[in-house]
């Protein structure tokens, strides 16, 4: 892999973060995330291979931080349907910590902001975490501060496959985040 090979998902996830970081800002006062609140994390994750190379350089370079933690997770009951049958993410220590958050992938960039999904009809809907914005709802956010996910899921695909054109790579692969933990 050539560093350039992912410029595009590198932009990308600036663009991601600039939102994610604006609305977080406008916000805060409805978010309930915070270090170590992990619910939405407790999922065996898959990521594109762009994703993956991302992830596995950073991992080659920095290491992976052992499963340690300094405290119990916070896991919500809300976002957690059925705590006994549950497989946290591969890259959360025991305190509920990502050991890899500088180079998280963008579905995880995306928990807890307020996102457009399709209503199956060819409309919109609102969602978001529900530990955020318990007092008044989605209803009083523009949609300037919504993410759209079908929009960010298409642009995510485009730069799997131009990443998976150019290094020779499987265009559409998914790896679980449990086999980069594995290197």
């Amino acid at each position: 892999m050539i560093p350039e090979d992912l410029d595009d998902y590198r932009r990308l996830v600036a663009r991601v973060d600039d939102h994610a970081e604006r609305v977080t800002a406008a916000w805060s006062h409805r978010f309930a995330c915070r270090s170590g609140c992990s619910g939405c994390c407790q999922r065996s994750l898959s990521v594109a291979g762009v994703e993956a190379s991302s992830i596995g350089a950073w991992i080659e370079e920095h290491g992976l931080a052992p499963e340690a933690g300094d405290g119990e997770p916070f896991v919500s009951p809300l976002t957690v349907v059925n705590p006994d049958d549950v497989t946290p993410c591969a890259m959360l220590d025991a305190g509920g910590q990502c050991r890899i958050y500088p180079v998280r992938p963008v579905i995880c960039r995306t928990h807890g902001l307020p996102v457009a999904i399709s209503d199956g009809e060819g409309g919109k809907r609102g969602d978001t975490c529900p530990l955020n914005f318990t007092e008044a709802g989605l209803g009083e956010v523009p949609s300037a501060d919504f993410l759209d996910l079908t929009t960010l899921d298409t642009v995510l695909a485009a730069v799997d496959l131009r990443f998976s054109l150019a290094t020779g790579s499987s265009p559409g692969e998914r790896v679980p985040l449990s086999d980069l933990a594995d290197r």
